[in-house]
């Protein structure tokens, strides 16, 4: 059997465009894989785990944004994209080792899944959604790295009461979308 150049690209050409046209599906999934299959590594590897191992930002990061993409909501997608820009990618820009392991992937997975958001950016793209993943962001971080006395998340100095308030102002933020996308 012969196969033309011809062929080979129309062939191209329809896998290019299923992967355009499902994106988010495929995007969803890694992103989902890889942060349960980080914490199924620490389980399985790491006999001195703590249960607040388990919230560390960057996986979980992962497992919300998976979640975000396979529902196809604008506003989630675009706090995910801001979770994955303050967690993760800093952790690839910063501690690059720590990315190439089993426990470490999922950083890399979800910078490539930004990469890929950013390339649709005007199908994700909601201001009030980067504004709800900033905040929403920090209030995770301080009342994790507070309620564990800083053994994650690395937030030391910040006082749990800001963590609460920046959650109160997170839900009020998600609530007037909610609202508002039903108008």
């Amino acid at each position: 059997m012969k196969f033309s150049n011809k062929k080979l690209y129309s062939g191209l050409t329809l896998i290019f465009k299923w992967l355009n046209k499902n994106w988010y599906f495929i995007a969803g999934l890694l992103l989902l894989f890889f942060g349960f299959l980080r914490h199924f590594v620490i389980y399985a590897k790491i006999k001195d785990i703590t249960d607040w191992d388990y919230f560390w930002v960057c996986p979980v990061a992962a497992i919300l944004a998976g979640i975000a993409f396979l529902l196809r909501d604008k506003f989630l997608i675009t706090a995910a994209c801001v979770w994955i820009v303050v967690g993760p990618l800093s952790v690839v820009l910063v501690e690059t080792e720590k990315c190439f392991s089993a426990i470490g992937f999922h950083h890399i997975v979800s910078v490539i899944v930004l990469v890929l958001a950013i390339f649709h950016w005007k199908e994700i793209w909601s201001p009030s959604g980067m504004v709800f993943g900033a905040i929403s962001f920090h209030a995770y971080m301080i009342i994790t790295s507070s309620l564990s006395n800083g053994a994650i998340n690395l937030l030391d100095n910040a006082p749990l009461w800001v963590g609460v308030l920046l959650t109160g102002i997170a839900i009020l933020i998600f609530l007037e979308y909610k609202i508002s996308f039903k108008k």
